[in-house]
């Protein structure tokens, strides 16, 4: 019910999406947001909030559903952490994606994976919204990428 928690939840749903694994990512997806009001407060910004995007983005590809309405808007929107990670192009990431290696790399592209797909897919935030194409192509990018380095590891 903590962060680290919140946190550990969100990577496995990412990694199974990624893996390909999407209705079992949907599922844990689910099962989070039924948990939700148990989390720490803390958890919402880093944690929770990045899988219910996720889970709005698997329910519109799987089952042809929009769940916008669903989530719980007041803590994305009052989020400070995530209005500032919202903006774009920083939620893009590029400069630090291009400049890490290694096990950096994993981390900054799994980061900014986070954050367009939880944060872009609730559609609460301008910026992201106004770039959506540009978004989107880069959370392909970037889930393809993820993949490739999972692959060779």
């Amino acid at each position: 019910k903590s962060l680290a928690d919140a946190s550990l939840l969100c990577q496995l749903a990412y990694w199974l999406a990624i893996d390909g694994e999407k209705e079992l990512a949907l599922q844990l997806c689910q099962a989070v947001r039924k948990q939700e009001p148990y989390f720490e407060p803390e958890a919402w910004a880093y944690g929770l909030q990045p899988v219910f995007g996720l889970e709005i983005r698997l329910a519109r590809q799987i089952l042809g559903q929009d769940r916008r309405r669903e989530l719980p808007v007041r803590e994305f929107t009052f989020s400070k952490q995530a209005k500032k990670r919202a903006r774009y192009p920083q939620a893009l990431r590029e400069e630090r994606i291009a400049q890490a290696q290694g096990g950096a790399l994993q981390v900054e592209l799994f980061g900014a994976l986070c954050d367009l797909i939880g944060l872009g897919e609730t559609g609460l935030y301008s910026q992201l919204n106004q770039h959506w194409d540009q978004v989107e192509q880069a959370i392909q990018t970037y889930s393809d990428w993820l993949k490739q380095l999972m692959l060779e590891e």
